[in-house]
């Protein structure tokens, strides 16, 4: 790679780039010209046209009273003298066939006076102009067919040189084109010293960035401008900086990998045994089933054992389902929920589970309405009220509670433990974590997925411990609320 790539890459870019843009300018200005130039051939054709048309009448009604092709023919001669005179140009009339009654020439090349295209398209009753080359001199051809009370009475042609008209316009445009040469020259200049200033602190940085990979922290880029460049200075030794910071700290990421292997395997232990015990189970009673049993009563129980195992590897499974897709897919459409209402409902569901643990539910609830998946929120609800009341002492109440705070809604399940204090709660998130609860087929799972359910809503969870009191708080953004009442 050359060191100068850049800078060649930004010259050649710029100098496509202005080049073009000004020969684009100059044919702009070359087109422009041409048809300025056009537009007022057009209205000196025009003007030139009834001028001249008038002036013939009125000579032809002032000499012989009556117009004529004959009168036409006797004042010929002096109407293209004045015509001459009056147009500084050559002028000659021609009979209603074309043919040349008297002209006067001002010095107009041959070749221009012989060409005849204008004169027939005159003939064909169309007034006709158009500047040709000849001999390197610009002429303007022009006739127009003589009408006068309604009679074709015969042509009128004009012969001008345009050549001063032209050198003035190609001078214009010249000077135009001199005037861009030297503006690009200037600009390739300034460009060059201005890429040179630009490029020092960029070789700097290049040099420093070849030190970092061969692992040199030492040393920063000083740059005194406060434009990009020096932005990008500070910027760099910022990065500088915290890439040092982050290489410090590798070793205590180390050994979080370490603990997260760790944590890893015995997830998988876990996993293991709970997916043994309820099919060695389901297994046995069905085993003893199929070889035939004459007890109706054992017959049963046995029935009721595979329903209950059955469920429970159901649960596992569609647990670990959740846990392994980290909640991703969404299947089900967002709807506006009334939270109380949901919370109530399964509250309700719940208060048997609670009175068989010696608890009672307590609801202070605010009605909020959030955009969710109803169906998402239900389980996030059934899991943790459901825990509260698994990890809740006997005698003790349930308080559960909605309102609004700092502009977030917030959920607060608050519950009494036999513990006094915990200090690292954001562990018990952790798949397959169970602290001490009294159900003996708790799996460990339900605050992970609750986690992941609150995430996929952009809100928080957690938990505070302290006092014998826990506190599992839920907070949502006041912005996903779309109604409240």
């Amino acid at each position: 790679m050359k060191k100068s790539s850049i800078k060649i890459k930004f010259i050649l870019g710029f100098l496509v780039i202005f080049f073009t843009s000004n020969m684009a300018l100059n044919l702009y200005i070359r087109k422009s010209i041409e048809e300025n130039r056009k537009i007022s051939i057009r209205d000196e054709k025009n003007s030139l046209f009834k001028s001249s048309r008038e002036f013939i009448r009125n000579t032809l009604e002032g000499d012989m009273g009556e117009i004529s092709e004959e009168t036409l023919k006797k004042s010929a001669y002096g109407l293209v003298v004045k015509l001459s005179v009056l147009n500084k140009s050559y002028v000659s009339i021609r009979d209603s066939h074309g043919d040349l009654i008297e002209e006067i020439n001002t010095d107009i090349p041959i070749e221009a006076i012989n060409e005849n295209s204008d004169v027939k398209e005159a003939i064909k009753n169309n007034a006709y102009y158009v500047l040709d080359n000849y001999g390197g001199r610009a002429i303007l051809r022009f006739s127009y067919p003589l009408y006068l009370n309604n009679k074709f009475l015969g042509v009128v042609c004009f012969r001008e040189d345009y050549s001063n008209v032209n050198s003035r316009d190609m001078g214009l445009i010249n000077d135009i084109t001199i005037i861009q040469v030297i503006t690009l020259i200037i600009a390739i200049i300034f460009s060059a010293v201005l890429i040179n200033r630009l490029m020092k602190p960029l070789k700097t940085l290049t040099k420093k960035i070849e030190d970092m990979r061969n692992g040199i922290y030492d040393g920063e880029i000083r740059v005194k401008s406060k434009d990009e460049i020096g932005i990008l200075a500070n910027t760099f030794n910022i990065m500088k900086n915290e890439i040092s910071q982050y290489i410090l700290s590798l070793e205590v990421e180390q050994a979080k990998v370490m603990k997260l292997e760790k944590t890893r395997q015995e997830f998988f232990n876990n996993i293991t045994h709970e997916l043994k015990t309820p099919l060695t189970g389901i297994s046995s009673y069905a085993q003893i089933l199929e070889e035939g049993v004459d007890d109706e009563e054992f017959s049963k129980r046995a029935a009721t054992r595979i329903k209950q195992e059955s469920d429970r590897l159901h649960g596992l499974v569609l647990d670990l389902i959740e846990v392994s897709k980290g909640n991703t897919e969404i299947e089900e459409e967002e709807a506006l929920i009334d939270i109380s209402k949901l919370i109530e409902k399964v509250s309700n569901d719940l208060y048997k589970k609670a009175e068989g643990y010696g608890a009672r539910i307590v609801l202070e609830l605010e009605k909020i309405e959030l955009v969710g998946r109803e169906k998402k929120l239900q389980q996030l609800f059934i899991n943790v009220i459901d825990n509260a009341i698994k990890y809740s002492v006997p005698n003790k109440e349930i308080r559960i509670e909605t309102f609004r705070y700092n502009g977030f809604i917030n959920i607060e399940i608050e519950n009494h433990s036999e513990k006094e204090y915990m200090e690292n709660t954001e562990q018990l998130f952790l798949p397959f974590m169970k602290g001490d609860s009294r159900e003996k087929g708790s799996r460990g799972l339900g605050l992970n997925i609750s986690r992941k359910i609150v995430e996929t809503h952009k809100g928080t969870i957690e938990i505070k411990w302290q006092n014998y009191k826990v506190q599992t708080l839920i907070k949502f953004s006041d912005v996903n609320i779309l109604a409240t009442s």
